[in-house]
């Protein structure tokens, strides 16, 4: 009988147990979402027992930035600090890997000095502003740094890569008919609202090369007429087939965020 202490190997990727640290905020960051010695002292202290750490989402652009001292993966000079995180969690014999993500609709500009974006000028659970609906520009410009960011944690020496697609962060926000209320290709049916988050995976896949990618699914909106279990389940069926490893099941929309 398979146990959770007993090794698993994924993609030629062995952990030493099926025990993970999912990601979880810290605002342990500075401001600018720079690698912090207190941020990596929190991660270095739960490397004891577990075979994988996901760590804490990290903003791919600045627009998608969630919280003040959110973890920061937008640019090139925040390479070197996830570099000793990523190090000082594998040296301990630990799988490390990162999670991407767009605030989306639940960004404010309080935080990153401009309007949010979202699928549609819908203000979502959580949210605190209207934002603006994604043109076909911005659509292709957030894919792009979903790419960027990910070649980023691979620079960095990460084993594995996550992207958040749920708790109504942007990518939750395109698959939900709460909040995507699109009339072009990426809104309406179901298969028109996953084109965003399955072009988002597609990008990321080719960009990580061999590395292990991770999906956190927000499998049910848990509010009326919100994504339902059954679309989610066709939904992973496309994740695989793009060539994601391992699926991250969560759920919930979401409707509160930190103070600010």
């Amino acid at each position: 009988m398979t146990t959770l202490l007993d090794p698993l190997e994924v993609r030629g990727v062995i952990f030493k147990n099926r025990i993970v640290m999912p990601p979880m905020a810290t605002e342990l960051a500075t401001e600018n979402g720079e690698v912090t010695d207190q941020l990596i002292k929190h991660y270095v202290e739960r490397c004891d027992k577990v075979g994988l750490i996901i760590v804490e989402h990290s903003y791919a652009s600045i627009e998608g930035k969630y919280s003040p001292r959110q973890l920061g993966i937008y640019d090139d000079k925040l390479i070197d600090g996830l570099s000793r995180l990523a190090r000082e969690i594998k040296k301990r014999g630990v799988i490390a890997a990162i999670q991407i993500n767009h605030a989306g609709g639940k960004s404010s500009s309080k935080i990153t000095g401009v309007k949010p974006i979202a699928p549609s000028s819908v203000i979502v659970p959580g949210g605190v502003e209207e934002p603006s609906e994604m043109t076909l520009g911005d659509i292709e410009r957030v894919q792009e740094a979903f790419e960027k960011a990910a070649k980023r944690a691979v620079k960095a020496g990460f084993d594995a890569i996550e992207i958040h697609g749920a708790h109504g962060f942007l990518l939750n926000q395109f698959l939900s008919p709460i909040t995507n209320k699109r009339l072009d290709a990426y809104g309406g049916t179901l298969e028109k609202r996953m084109k965003f988050p399955l072009e988002v995976v597609e990008r990321v896949r080719e960009a990580i090369g061999d590395k292990l990618l991770l999906y956190r699914l927000g499998a049910d909106d848990m509010m009326p007429e919100g994504l339902t279990i059954e679309e989610s389940k066709k939904f992973a069926v496309k994740l695989e087939k793009l060539g994601v490893d391992i699926i991250d099941v969560s759920g919930g929309l979401c409707g509160s965020r930190p103070e600010n």
